[in-house]
């Protein structure tokens, strides 16, 4: 026994299957022989190219130093936590037309170099002065 579908019913399927943009896009990638994996990063990692080749991945080889040791701030009742500032890792002095101002660059607890800010040094030595201390 055999099942005969009517023409009709098949072009309706294949307008409906070629309507959705998104299969359209898969359709001309596989057509054209451009398939490749497409990583999902975080936003942090925006700047990497997302689109790997199958030839260009690789195994996993477990290495110790790649675990990350992280330590979750402590809460307080309102589910906020107090942020201070652990060092100074730079300083600058950006000139104006007619006078300088000193900023320096300051790492906070809970957050790695990279966001680092740029903080006035004035304020900074009033508010925390065991910074600045030799």
């Amino acid at each position: 026994m055999a099942l005969v579908v009517q023409p009709t019913l098949l072009e309706r399927i294949e307008n409906l299957q070629f309507a959705d943009p998104t299969l359209q896009k898969v359709q001309h990638n596989i057509d054209s022989g451009h398939v490749a994996y497409r990583l999902a990063l975080p936003p942090k990692l925006a700047g990497v190219h997302n689109v790997f080749h199958v030839s260009n991945l690789r195994k996993y080889m477990h290495d110790p130093e790649h675990v990350l040791v992280y330590e979750p701030p402590e809460l307080q009742e309102d589910m906020s936590y107090e942020e201070f500032p652990v060092e100074v890792l730079a300083r600058e002095v950006r000139k104006l037309r007619n006078r300088e101002i000193p900023y320096v660059k300051v790492r906070w607890s809970h957050h790695s170099d990279r966001e680092a800010t740029c903080e006035l040094e004035e304020e900074m030595k009033v508010q925390h002065p065991h910074l600045f201390e030799v």
